[in-house]
């Protein structure tokens, strides 16, 4: 049984619809809705297997039996000329520029080679293709005994079965009449019949008897008693699949390509699962990947690109398992020996966040250029217009399959590996409690396929925004977080946590700004212990935990008066570092802990006092071998410290406030350490200390210090930014 979306979908793009009506001579009519082709609602394992190499296609050229019915696009037959019938809901004046006539052999061919270059492209070569067209002859095709309605009687879903394996069986029959066509050859079959397809509505439908795109299987013929497929030859040999395809997806006066419906529909047959919700058709990732909307991007003449799962899924991409760190991302053929095109961060044994890069204009040019056999060119211009030169015909390669993507930055995807055993059922996406692929959307809400109303707030976004990326200025994140820097932890939106809604302690930080190649820090607090810890000290002052051995898992250090000691999760003693015990008799605050000079360990920073002065700043600081040593960064005339760390990398800070040691003042001491922990400025300001905090996220570098008095302020770069009084 086939099945497809049910549901009509809205999509804003009515005003790029316009520009291209303009450019094209359309008649401005809006795409509203891209409905997915129809696929097997039980793909057979068959599929999932890898295929030969190359992949050999036989393409079958199909015509209908004449027709005069307004019910269906064009009269059954190819278009050769712009006065065809195929384009009469077409304005007099409209240059037919995607899917332009005449619809002959080579047309095909040149489609079946773009369908070459994108697969190639996304498999990293790992798929190619063959073909022949038949019948021979650039303007030949075998007749089907019935007109174009009498498939689609536009009645039931069942009849509807009935009429495509019916399609099918009346192409193969009529090709295998045909001495010319060896089946054996062969391991895909497609049909490319007469007139438009059904995959894009205009809101309204003049006509309804056009033929959906289709991915036929075994199990579709036994509604026309063909249990083991369409018998071919003399010898019983069965064709049991291939997929049906029309000339265009033109029609009702809007051009639209067949390229983006023939690669997504092939996407299928090499095993890749719907990432649509196939209970109601609505999208679940959108544009963002091929497999649900990005067949329809650029009005399917640049199909967007297979998302990152899809690609691993086939074995063509290896997602690389990151520790905590900083990290390049590189989009698609930007890679270079020091970044990935995709990171793994697992959350739990049973699901993992995915990371990748997207660029949707890498040249900031605000073009993308398609060239056809001859080198001719067509200029895909970002107000959706095109730009060809004389004769260009079909694209067989475009520069850029990412032009016509929501946008560029970083994307998280939520993967629920539990879910693939759901592929087989057809239903990977369209579990509403647990998604087998989710996008983390960034702009804090989760509103792809939620179908709001025309005129309400958030129309236009069930397909997705550009702001669904995670980039540094992401203005959209940053308003659903409360004017914090773009952040992906435990307390976003959206946050980091497990499907189940428990804390992961998962930190992704410091996004870049939008290019080719991005930069993110992962960071992961945490810790649990799996053994007992058991120590030598006669008095525990403080502990902290953090990594100290860069093995991406956290550790404990125990300090004393006179030692340190750090212990791994198992409870085993890992080092020992020798404290100045006249300097740390006693600890005034919980110690923090902060990777400074980049080795993936944390340094540990603490205030103690001894009996020769009021405070010391003590650290433990890791060498570039490995190992720590103990330092005493500065000495200190303030009561009460409190200190913390902000920013990140040589940027990092570290702030330390405290009430200065005379009665007869009432002010606040505040001082900043930088990256190398040398003090690097100091200030004061009135009143007695309240409390000390880091502003924003984990690298942010702009602190917050309340005073008793009810003073607030706010201190950058040496700087007080702001400040205020708070009274009752």
């Amino acid at each position: 049984m086939l099945t497809t979306a049910l549901k009509v979908m809205a999509i804003c793009v009515g005003c790029a619809v316009q520009v291209l009506g303009t450019t094209t001579g359309s008649s401005g009519a809006a795409v509203t809705a891209l409905r997915p082709a129809r696929v097997p609602e039980h793909p057979p394992a068959a599929y999932r297997t890898p295929r030969d190499h190359p992949m050999r296609i036989l393409a079958l050229r199909v015509e209908f039996v004449r027709d005069t019915l307004s019910t269906t696009t064009g009269d059954g037959r190819f278009a050769y000329r712009r006065d065809d019938s195929l384009y009469e809901a077409f304005e007099d004046t409209a240059v037919i520029r995607l899917d332009p006539p005449p619809h002959d052999s080579l047309y095909f061919a040149d489609h079946l080679e773009f369908l070459r270059f994108y697969w190639r492209e996304m498999s990293r070569g790992a798929v190619d293709l063959e073909w022949d067209v038949y019948p021979a002859g650039p303007d030949t095709a075998y007749r089907l005994p019935k007109q174009m309605w009498q498939y689609n009687w536009n009645y039931t879903e069942r009849q509807l079965d009935r009429g495509l394996a019916e399609l099918f069986r009346d192409a193969v029959t009529a090709a295998d009449a045909d001495p010319a066509v060896v089946w054996e050859d062969y391991g895909l079959v497609v049909v490319f019949h007469a007139g438009a397809g059904a995959e894009f509505d205009l809101g309204y439908t003049t006509t309804p008897h056009d033929i959906p795109s289709a991915w036929m299987v075994k199990d579709d013929f036994q509604a026309i008693g063909l249990d083991d497929g369409v018998p071919v030859g003399e010898e019983p040999y069965f064709i049991d699949g291939g997929l049906i395809l029309p000339e265009t997806e033109s029609h009702e006066g809007v051009q639209i390509s067949m390229a983006g419906v023939m690669v997504s529909l092939f996407g299928h047959w090499l095993g890749l699962p719907a990432l649509y919700d196939r209970d109601d058709g609505d999208p679940v990732v959108g544009k963002w990947s091929l497999m649900d909307r990005g067949f329809g991007n650029f009005y399917g003449a640049i199909p967007g690109p297979v998302d990152a799962w899809s690609r691993s899924y086939l074995g063509w991409l290896q997602p690389v398992e990151i520790a905590p760190g900083d990290y390049a991302v590189a989009a698609r053929g930007f890679a270079e020996p020091d970044t990935a095109e995709a990171y793994r961060i697992p959350v739990t044994p049973g699901e993992y966040f995915l990371l990748e890069c997207r660029a949707r204009d890498p040249e900031n040019d605000s073009i993308a250029v398609g060239w056809d056999r001859n080198g001719r060119r067509m200029v895909f211009n970002e107000d959706y217009s095109v730009t060809p030169d004389p004769g260009f015909r079909v694209p067989v390669r475009i520069d850029n399959l990412d032009f016509d993507s929501p946008g560029s930055g970083i994307l998280i995807w939520h993967v629920a590996e539990a879910c693939t055993t759901l592929i087989a059922r057809g239903r990977f996406n369209s579990v509403d409690e647990l998604r087998g692929l989710d996008l983390e959307e960034a702009d804090g809400a989760q509103d792809i396929g939620r179908n709001y109303p025309f005129l309400t707030p958030g129309y236009g976004t069930d397909y997705v925004i550009y702001a669904d990326a995670w980039y540094f200025d992401n203005r959209y994140h940053q308003d659903a977080n409360g004017g914090r820097q773009v952040g992906f932890n435990d307390y976003s939106h959206p946050s980091s946590r497990a499907n189940s809604g428990a804390f992961t302690h998962i930190e992704v930080e410091n996004f870049s700004r939008r290019a080719p190649v991005m930069t993110f820090t992962f960071a992961r607090g945490g810790f649990q212990f799996t053994g007992p810890v058991t120590h030598r000290l006669p008095r525990v002052l403080s502990a902290a935990v953090g990594d100290f051995d860069a093995d991406g898992c956290d550790e404990l250090v125990v300090l004393g008066r006179d030692r340190a000691l750090f212990y791994d999760g198992t409870g085993e003693l890992i080092q020992e570092v020798e404290l100045a015990g006249e300097r740390n008799q006693f600890i005034h605050n919980v110690p923090v802990v902060r990777d400074i000079n980049g080795n993936r360990t944390g340094e540990v920073v603490w205030v103690a006092s001894g009996p020769e002065h009021a405070g010391y700043l003590n650290a433990l600081v890791s060498g570039p071998l490995g190992g720590y040593h103990f330092a005493t960064l500065d000495t200190l005339d303030v009561l009460h410290p409190r200190i913390a760390f902000g920013g990140n990398g040589l940027r990092t800070v570290l702030c330390l406030a405290g009430d200065i040691s005379n009665p007869n003042v009432d002010s606040v001491l505040i001082t900043a350490y930088g990256s190398s922990l040398e003090k690097s400025g100091e200030m004061r300001v009135e009143g007695r200390l309240l409390s000390l905090h880091r502003f924003g996220s984990a690298s942010s570098d702009t602190f917050l210090i309340t005073t008793m008095d009810g003073d607030v302020y706010f201190w950058q770069n040496l700087q007080l930014i702001c400040a205020g009084r708070f009274h009752e």
